[in-house]
């Protein structure tokens, strides 16, 4: 596990120079002036085929070695099925990424690339629908979903058979365990790029979200499927130095969105560990959340370009781009270090409550700041 996770980590910091000086000579480069747009100078825009490279290799040694098959705590056949269940991911992620890859470099409309990031997903949920269950599956699905018990007494859920806080949606209403499978993972691999907006934002959280899946999934025993985020966090041990504000190289389109696919799959690959997910990138989650209804309340696209995001209008507001990064690196530790402490799972809800509060009051405020800035310009 050491030797594969300082490979992935050596591999990054090695690769990214290199694909920062091939992408000069090639002139693919973010340029500046955009409204949008926070940096100064030409920046390569394709450090994600660093990170693919090195996390695609990562990927490939937890199942390839036989870490994950022989030592697996459930026997033989478990670790076949998690091998089969990581292959399928690396498929899915690959094809996210070539496409988005292919949207930096030549520009692509955004429906071919969501239609590409449903064939992604579909990659991963339709073995799924031709098993009896999840224990036999090498497909998975957001089968269910753990809830205080004082929740689901109030709401009359349904349980899952021999469970007393496990929610059952995937045999009283599999297409709604389909529907938010897509959900998911469409919404996840696009959420890592709406937040690709400052140097090291959506590395960084990366990094913390991969720790925190990690030591989550870890704590449950399933020790193939634990190496899975850490190789995330291996590969941004790697990447940051140069992405890290003033940035040599972004990731790109192609970066962002692997890794929030990636993300996406790893947080229910081997049980559902949405709640500890939700609560270390919460905020993301809300802000793009909000931000898609506003604008199709607005007739536009939710996945149109704008100034919106909660980073760029604190940007506005006249903090510094480290002072904004550092301020999404301390909230998404915070409450993913919440999500590993809080055990009881009313606790956990309740933590996802005051997130949700936290974020409406901050954007009540900003945009209070922001109506009175306009109104002292038009005096």
């Amino acid at each position: 596990m050491a030797l594969t996770f300082a490979a992935v980590a050596i591999a990054t910091y090695l690769l990214t120079p290199r694909i920062e000086r091939w992408a000069r000579q090639r002139q693919l480069l973010q340029l500046p002036g955009e409204e949008r747009r926070v940096h100064t100078s030409p920046t390569p825009r394709i450090g994600g085929v660093a990170i693919y490279v090195a996390v695609m290799l990562g990927f490939a040694l937890t199942f390839v070695l036989p870490i994950g098959r022989e030592n697996n705590p459930q026997g033989a056949q478990a670790g076949v099925q998690e091998a089969w269940r990581v292959a399928l991911m690396m498929i899915g992620a690959t094809l996210v990424f070539a496409v988005a890859l292919w949207d930096d470099i030549r520009s692509l409309p955004a429906l071919p690339r969501l239609l590409v990031q449903f064939g992604a997903a579909a990659i991963v949920i339709l073995p799924r629908l031709f098993s009896a269950s999840d224990e036999t599956s090498y497909g998975i699905l957001i089968s269910g979903f753990n809830l205080p018990q004082q929740l689901i007494s109030l709401l009359h859920l349904p349980l899952k058979p021999g469970s007393i806080n496990t929610v059952e949606i995937s045999h009283p209403a599999l297409w709604l365990a389909i529907i938010l499978t897509f959900f998911w993972i469409v919404g996840m691999t696009n959420l890592m790029n709406f937040i690709d907006g400052l140097d090291g934002l959506a590395a960084g959280v990366t990094l913390i979200s991969g720790l925190v899946l990690f030591l989550r999934t870890f704590a449950l025993g399933q020790n193939t499927i634990a190496f899975l985020p850490l190789i995330l966090v291996a590969a941004m041990i790697g990447f940051l130095p140069y992405n890290f504000n003033p940035a040599r190289i972004f990731m790109g389109d192609g970066g962002a969105m692997f890794l929030g696919y990636c993300l996406a799959v790893i947080s229910f690959i081997g049980g559902a560990k949405l709640a500890t997910a939700l609560l270390v990138l919460g905020v993301p989650i809300l802000d793009a959340t909000w931000l898609a209804i506003y604008r199709i309340s607005h007739k536009r696209s939710p996945l149109s370009a704008d100034r919106l995001h909660l980073h760029q209008r604190l940007l506005d507001m006249g903090f510094s781009q480290r002072q904004v990064v550092f301020f999404f690196y301390a909230v998404s530790g915070g409450f993913g270090a919440l999500g590993l402490l809080l055990e009881d799972r009313l606790l956990k809800f309740v933590a996802l409550l005051l997130m949700s509060l936290l974020l409406v009051a901050l954007l009540i405020y900003i945009s209070r700041r922001e109506f009175d800035r306009r109104k002292v310009e038009k005096s």
